[in-house]
């Protein structure tokens, strides 16, 4: 009997952990290793109660040893949102830093100002319909980034400038498995620029966000990798960047990336920036402002 209970406390455990970490596109590099340690920390507790406790119901044992590992993987995916570490960005505009953790999910090439993904009728779409009016490339490339539960969710400025557009385009909160969704969901579109470059990063909800919060204001100076927004859980930032001489991308579908210091594009012409932001100060300054 006591064998069959630990069985069936992993099995079910295992098979949790399992289905949540596909469900949410994580890799099993990261919900394996926790599914073996979540498996050792139920066992330890059932064993601890049936031995503290031996007249116990076996089956609220079983319910206790499986409430407390997930209660501990829920607190360990929160720490894992929460976390704002410090970054140390290359402070050179010749090189596009990723502005948010995560997986390269595309680079997509931007022609005659279409939105790159055949989505309505198996056509493609004016791409002012993705940003809105007032930033929109008639050349160029899109990058995508998709963020999971385990990804940092504060996102960085991919190069020095002035925020010149922050603009929410209100929507929907749908699955991003679907390229339509990108259209349909709620997105902030915030548009750097310094001298000679002009980057635009869409923030973009899933399902599960419902909040995206932008650091910064129309106007403002920022330097490379500062902190300009979160995207609560869950979510995708893309990143699009004009034709420009000189640019080169840097990264290919299923790269991973780090916000503010992961390279994704370069610049073969040096010192672009008019803006010259090189302090931590800065960065700090922003972050302050959001309390």
């Amino acid at each position: 009997m006591t064998f069959a209970i630990y069985s069936g406390l992993v099995a079910i455990l295992a098979i949790t952990l399992v289905a949540l970490g596909r469900k949410w596109q994580l890799k099993p590099k990261h919900y394996l290793p926790w599914t073996v340690a979540m498996a050792a920390v139920s066992c330890g507790v059932l064993a601890a109660i049936l031995h503290l406790q031996p007249d116990s119901p076996w089956w609220l044992a079983l319910s206790v040893a499986l409430g407390v590992s997930y209660v501990v993987t829920i607190v360990g995916i929160l720490y894992c949102f929460f976390r704002d570490p410090e970054r140390s960005p290359p402070r050179d505009d010749s090189q596009i830093v990723s502005p948010a953790d995560g997986t390269i999910v595309y680079v997509k090439k931007i022609e005659n100002g279409r939105f790159p993904f055949a989505v309505k009728n198996n056509n493609t779409i004016p791409l002012s319909d993705f940003v809105d009016a007032g930033f929109v490339p008639n050349e160029g490339v899109q990058i995508g980034i998709a963020m999971n539960f385990l990804n940092v969710h504060v996102n960085r400025s991919p190069i020095s400038g002035i925020v010149k557009m922050v603009r929410r385009i209100p929507g929907e909160f749908k699955s991003l498995k679907h390229i339509a969704s990108l259209l349909e969901n709620e997105r902030v579109l915030m548009v750097v620029q310094n001298r000679d470059l002009e980057i635009g990063m869409v923030q973009i909800a899933s399902r599960l966000v419902r909040r995206i919060v932008p650091y910064v204001a129309v106007g403002q100076p920022i330097p490379q990798g500062c902190r300009v927004g979160v995207i609560r859980f869950g979510s995708q930032v893309d990143v699009l960047i004009p034709a420009t001489p000189g640019i080169e991308v840097a990264v290919q579908a299923g790269d991973n990336v780090t916000a503010g210091e992961s390279v994704i594009a370069t610049h073969k012409i040096p010192n672009l920036s008019s803006v010259s932001i090189r302090s931590a100060e800065a960065d700090h300054a922003v972050a302050a402002q959001v309390g």
